[in-house]
């Protein structure tokens, strides 16, 4: 008897144990809830920051970037959740946020809790306290958080929902495949942190992340990415592919190794903080409103660069600067060459931290430069994410004057409005005629529709090498179709720094939902229904644009 006991009590413990390193879901005491792993990624839909998600969803407060994906989930936490609407946890919240405890700190503070008591686990950072104005309301934050967890019964929605955790889990692993993006990032700076963590948040925000990290009890650094959807249907959420995960793992886990060499070097760098009043405006409109922030983001920028460089090719290296520049981040090009260095003399230069000097004195020499305006020009350089990430209060969305038949007309304007409504909603829309009559140089542009029904299109598609006839469409190669269509962005004539993206098809019928085709990181998409053909850039070459 006791020996059956025994082997019971064996095989419970040998499941459990083959279940939790195969990846299978699993509620871990202490730790945060359901998580798989990816080589060296653990990834998780973390418990902690689904309640912060819920406690902001409650709040009514909008940030750049909050969840507007009306899903089945977010309904349903809603639904679940409604009662508490007036809780003081969900008011403090609302009451901190308005006080600077914004974007990256809430869910930065709850990765220092437990879980499931939500207590203190590792002190709060100096950065947090001083983002919350004292250490009285992070407790505080813990406490009521604490309380409504509980009084909602926030655990029940939470294991309510384990499937669909898994399937948001299983989507990760099957994007990041083989890919060990961790050991990039080590190959180029050196030694990591202790370990690397995906948090997979559907409605914390949308698109981006956040990269916090939290000291472990060693002193060694556990980072964070905690990760937005890209998009989202009624039902689904999308994470992205490989690419995707890809360049936030490298942006968000490369600022554990650069944000700290920053702060050691804060002197030296603050020294040179009049770099940072040409782009200021731009830096502030990213969430970068001082010097020090946008060092990192300088930093964390030309890295990827490079990285892209050494692992995807020249192409996508281009990509790069051309969209970050077209950001603002004027000192991007400078930073690669002298990285260049850096990976041309690792025998000298074993890891970053002992190679940051030579940042500093690239800081330095541009602070001493008097650069002109012509540095800081910005043009748009492409791609359509690049154009699509501009000031949205700066576009105008552009619908037909008149399509053929006022029907599929009608499709095209609700879908240009249900765009606005998500992603624009400081932007006018204006029919193709009334776009034309205004002053250019002030706006850039979305417009959707064909040729014949666009008036805004027609004259633009004049300047686009790139020809459309009534059955395929003419690239360097010709492709063709049932349902043709094509997407495009292109710098503004009269104004450079600004960009007009068109929504187009070969017939009418085919543009109500084009979004939903996959395109952004090129310049252009040539797709037959969802499915793309082709996509690629144009060449760029003495202020021109054209097929290469």
């Amino acid at each position: 008897m006791k020996k059956s006991i025994f082997f019971l009590a064996f095989f419970i413990i040998l499941t459990a144990f083959i279940l939790l390193s195969n990846g299978s879901q699993a509620f871990a005491t202490g730790e945060a809830g359901i998580k798989k792993s990816a080589g060296r990624l653990n990834i998780s839909v973390d418990p902690r920051i689904e309640l912060l998600s819920v406690v902001r969803l409650l709040s009514g407060v909008s940030e750049k970037g909050h969840a507007a994906y009306d899903t089945v989930y977010k309904k349903a936490a809603l639904d679940h959740f409604k009662k508490f609407k007036k809780h003081p946890a969900v008011e403090l919240y609302k009451k901190m946020t308005t006080s600077g405890f914004s974007y990256d700190a809430p869910p930065s503070a709850m990765l220092h809790l437990s879980w499931p008591d939500l207590k203190v686990k590792i002190p709060f950072t100096d950065y947090l306290i001083t983002r919350a104005r004292g250490v009285e309301n992070l407790n505080k934050m813990a406490e009521l958080f604490a309380d409504f967890a509980k009084k909602s019964d926030f655990e029940a929605f939470y294991k309510s929902n384990a499937d669909f955790y898994g399937s948001l889990l299983d989507g990760a692993i099957k994007a990041i495949g083989k890919n060990d993006f961790a050991a990039q990032l080590e190959s180029y700076f050196g030694p990591g942190p202790n370990s690397y963590n995906i948090i997979l948040a559907p409605i914390l925000r949308r698109q981006g992340g956040y990269g916090p990290s939290v000291k472990s009890p060693d002193g060694r650094l556990d980072v964070y990415n905690i990760m937005g959807p890209i998009g989202a249907d009624e039902k689904n959420y999308d994470f992205g592919g490989t690419e995707n995960y890809r360049s936030l793992v490298w942006h968000e886990f490369g600022h554990s190794f650069v944000n700290p060499l920053t702060e050691m070097n804060s002197a030296e760098v603050n020294l040179y903080k009049k770099l940072f009043d040409p782009i200021a405006k731009q830096m502030a409109e990213q969430v970068y409103p001082e010097w020090q922030t946008s060092v990192n983001e300088h930093i964390i920028r030309a890295v990827c660069a490079r990285l892209s460089a050494i692992n995807l090719g020249e192409s996508e290296y281009t990509n790069d600067i051309n969209y970050n520049k077209s950001r603002g981040f004027a000192y991007i090009e400078d930073l690669c060459a002298v990285l260049a260095i850096y990976e041309q003399q690792r025998s000298k230069y074993a890891e970053f931290k002992s190679f940051y000097p030579q940042i500093t004195a690239l800081f330095k020499k541009l602070a001493e430069s008097n650069l002109t305006e012509d540095y800081y020009k910005l043009k748009f350089t492409g791609t359509i994410n690049a154009a699509l990430s501009m000031d949205p209060s700066s576009y105008i969305l552009v619908v037909p004057d008149g399509e053929k038949d006022a029907k599929i007309n009608a499709q095209i304007v609700k879908s240009a409005e249900a765009v606005k409504k998500m992603f624009m909603k400081k932007a006018k829309i204006l029919k193709g005629s009334e776009a034309l009559k205004l002053d250019a140089s002030k706006y850039s542009f979305v417009a959707y529709g064909t040729k014949e029904g666009n008036s805004f299109i027609k004259k633009h598609m004049e300047s686009i090498p790139v020809k459309i006839d009534s059955n395929e469409i003419e690239l360097k190669e010709k492709v063709s179709g049932a349902n043709l269509r094509f997407i495009t962005c292109w710098p503004n004539p009269v104004d450079n720094a600004r960009a007009i993206i068109i929504y187009t098809a070969v017939k009418a019928e085919d543009i109500a939902g084009i979004n939903s085709v996959f395109h952004g990181p090129t310049d252009y998409v040539a797709a037959d229904g969802e499915k793309v053909l082709k996509s690629g850039n144009y060449k760029k070459s003495g202020g021109k644009w054209t097929l290469k």
